[in-house]
């Protein structure tokens, strides 16, 4: 039997935001070649879906979450932040003030996983022999690192989802929390090169992490177009005048959208009371007030998903902060339906705008794609017909795991 061991930080079930859908399909990749999986994950999860998909394929072994210092520990850090904004570093030079403020909000990827993961490990990689260990995320090389010798001849592939060492600007400019996230570029390097290979998500975040020293990096994007190609939608969907967004209730989804509604919608509905907003996923939790025109539907199963993109005009993706590539615009690429976004919201896919989407430079230009795609029909097709194309030619698993495989 050929067998995978599997770490993770992020579950595969509930599949309800970007990073639980990747690891899924990376899951479903392995078990696709052939290989059963002993899963340790360091995170709560749906067990009912888990075993109904998987079944025998992969067996789950639970372990206990990191035990986090208490925040006092760590309040140094903290006052450091502070004393950036007083009177304390008046004068200093700005770039000095943000290299002091990254270091006070860096971690090491390292301190995230519990000692419980790497106890686990070393137990099953005592009986059993794998070919491979899958480290979803960077955190999880840790067990690679201190149980070096019991790996013995397995390979160690590292996950990525995002580059850690970019996220600094996110604290510093937004005051978004990355505990326990944040490090420095070189420590990245050092933490990844423990692994064999590296799967870069993006190909700008494949290009970073060859720029500060990562080897063995391979690009592997998201076969969305295998889970997607019956669900393409239809042209007269034009018609409809109906924008949707799916997100989950992260940081950066919700200060993007909180940005959007203040800033875009209310003009959009002034020029064109028809047109209608339909939003979903966890992000609606944090959007409680009333909106003209704009439904919340909150967290819906996958088929309602579907139904509701099945229904849609466009979509967006205001996000404007963040690396790595946007599952959901993957997504929006491979059932045909034209996008407006920011270019942080088509990271690693920037040359298909005006193919498969169109890349906002603000907040206005941002409102006036949105009217203009409402209103071109001749664009809004060429949009649709483009993006179900390069999706059928890029987003297959036949060619993201060409690499891998």
């Amino acid at each position: 039997m050929k067998k995978v061991l599997f770490l993770t930080i992020v579950p595969p079930f509930p599949n309800d935001q970007g990073n639980r859908v990747y690891t899924l399909s990376i899951m479903d990749y392995l078990v696709s070649q052939g290989f059963h999986l002993d899963a340790l994950f360091q995170t709560g999860y749906d067990r009912k879906m888990v075993d109904d998909h998987f079944g025998n394929k992969v067996k789950v072994y639970n372990v206990k979450s990191k035990d986090y210092p208490s925040k006092e520990k760590y309040q140094n850090r903290q006052e450091i932040k502070k004393l950036l904004n007083g009177k304390h570093f008046q004068g200093y030079n700005e770039d000095v003030k943000r290299e002091i403020f990254y270091a006070a909000n860096h971690f090491h990827p390292f301190e995230y996983i519990s000692d419980d993961m790497v106890s686990q490990a070393k137990k099953l990689l005592e009986v059993n022999d794998y070919e491979y260990i899958v480290c979803n995320y960077i955190y999880t090389l840790r067990v690679v690192k201190e149980l070096k010798e019991a790996c013995g001849e397995a390979k160690s592939i590292a996950v990525t989802h995002d580059a850690l060492s970019t996220i600094d600007y996110q604290a510093y400019e937004y005051g978004i929390d990355t505990s326990y996230r944040a490090c420095s570029p070189s420590t990245e390097a050092s933490c990844l090169n423990y692994a064999d290979k590296v799967l870069a998500i993006s190909q700008s975040e494949f290009d970073y992490f060859e720029s500060i020293g990562v080897k063995n990096t391979v690009l592997c994007e998201y076969n969305a177009f295998d889970f997607f190609q019956d669900n393409i939608i239809n042209k007269d969907n034009f018609n409809n005048k109906v924008i949707f967004f799916a997100a989950s209730g992260n940081n950066l989804n919700r200060l993007g959208f909180e940005q959007f509604l203040n800033r875009v919608w209310p003009s959009i509905y002034h020029l064109d009371s028809e047109i209608r907003m339909v939003v979903c996923g966890t992000i609606c939790d944090h959007f409680k007030g009333s909106y003209l025109n704009v439904e919340f539907k909150g967290r819906v199963e996958n088929s309602e998903l579907n139904n509701l993109m099945a229904q849609a005009s466009i979509t967006i993706n205001p996000a404007f902060l963040g690396t790595g590539l946007k599952i959901k615009s993957v997504e929006s690429m491979c059932v045909g339906l034209p996008m407006v976004t920011f270019e942080e919201g088509v990271d690693g896919l920037q040359e298909y705008d005006n193919q498969a989407f169109l890349i906002a430079n603000d907040w206005l230009d941002f409102g006036q794609k949105i009217l203009t795609l409402m209103n071109d029909r001749p664009l809004w097709e060429h949009l649709h017909d483009s993006a179900v194309n390069l999706s059928k030619s890029r987003f297959t698993g036949k060619e993201v795991f060409k690499s891998l495989l």
